[in-house]
């Protein structure tokens, strides 16, 4: 597993087998699986994007495990309310990044929840069509096109305030942008 951190900038901690293996094709260790987070994130907070399930789900759950505050979003009828019950550290948010508005409610939300910073923002969040591209309908691309492009640039525009505000206090912060069809 540290080999594997080395090698493909994953950390094992608190994160289950079955979703970093989405990354990466190396098996943490029972060892490594039960390590105590390291606080890395303690004091920062975040708004993670398509956290109802997969990469965005563990991404979440890791940051939190590692001291942040996460606004965890994801579209309204998805599993965003039950995927991380428990944990005090995550705020879910039932949200479709692509409506107008979303962003800068998004972004507004993670404010509240963060005490008035924040300091990560990571766009998970995407769609795709299994159709091949002579079947696809406008309204079909227009979706992809919304949440996958449209989204990401929206949601870095309404958070870079913020981010910039942070970075000026603390000396850093950080956007993070999945480009995936299994993200």
């Amino acid at each position: 597993a540290a080999d594997c951190e080395r090698r493909c900038h994953v950390t094992w901690v608190h994160v289950r087998a079955a979703a970093a293996a989405a990354h990466c094709r190396h098996t943490p260790s029972k060892e490594t699986a039960m390590t105590a987070p390291l606080n890395r994130l303690a004091g920062k907070v975040a708004i993670v994007t398509g956290a109802a399930s997969g990469i965005g789900r563990a991404t979440a759950q890791l940051f939190a495990a590692e001291g942040a505050t996460v606004l965890a979003v994801d579209r309204p009828g998805s599993a965003i309310d039950t995927a991380h019950e428990g944990l005090a550290r995550i705020v879910p948010f039932a949200q479709d990044v692509a409506a107008d508005g979303a962003a800068e409610a998004i972004v507004a939300a993670a404010l509240q929840a963060g005490g008035g910073q924040l300091d990560i923002l990571f766009n998970n969040a995407g769609v795709s069509y299994n159709a091949l591209g002579e079947v696809s309908t406008d309204a079909d691309w227009d979706r992809v096109f919304s949440v996958n492009i449209r989204a990401v640039f929206r949601i870095c525009r309404a958070a870079i305030p913020a981010l910039k505000a942070r970075a000026a206090v603390t000396g850093r912060a950080r956007i993070v942008n999945t480009a995936s069809v299994m993200a």
